[in-house]
């Protein structure tokens, strides 16, 4: 039996039943993946009410583009790219920074260092060794998410 990676029986069915025709079959598709795109879409966005939206436009795009899924990966894989790549759209088009972001203005154990309050925030040694260390814990973090499995990375 000649098996490419990521084909899935159950997937391929439920892929085929929709095509077919049995629409309904793809909320069996939401059911299996609506925590994985709640996950990615709430890392990413901050307004409620947009992620409501972005939610409804990912499946929208998944089920368009159902014809278009290959079986090299599982279906939640496509999905959840599917929701990555909207999130991404959504952003540049809102020019929104990611949520969790590392910005030292940003951060809250770090927060009270960067205000106007403290008596060395004018001091260019002070914010040249801030900066240094939010680029050294920067660099630390992006090293521990790409030693992370893939499914947790995003």
């Amino acid at each position: 039996m000649n098996i490419t990676i990521g084909d899935n029986p159950p997937d391929r069915r439920l892929v085929e039943k929709v095509l077919n025709g049995n629409t309904s079959s793809f909320g069996e598709i939401i059911t299996n993946t609506e925590r994985l795109v709640a996950q990615i879409v709430f890392r990413m966005v901050d307004n409620v009410e947009d992620r409501k939206d972005l939610a409804q436009d990912i499946y929208l795009n998944a089920f368009r583009n159902l014809r278009q899924f290959r079986f090299q990966s599982k279906l939640s894989t496509w999905i959840g790219r599917i929701a990555y790549n909207t999130c991404l759209n959504y952003l540049e088009k809102k020019k929104s920074v990611l949520t969790g972001n590392l910005h030292l203005e940003n951060n809250s154990d770090m927060g009270s260092h960067a205000t106007s309050n403290n008596p060395w925030a004018n001091d260019s040694d002070y914010n040249s060794e801030l900066n240094l260390y939010e680029k050294q814990r920067t660099e630390i973090v992006r090293t521990e998410i790409e030693r992370l499995q893939p499914v947790y990375r995003t």
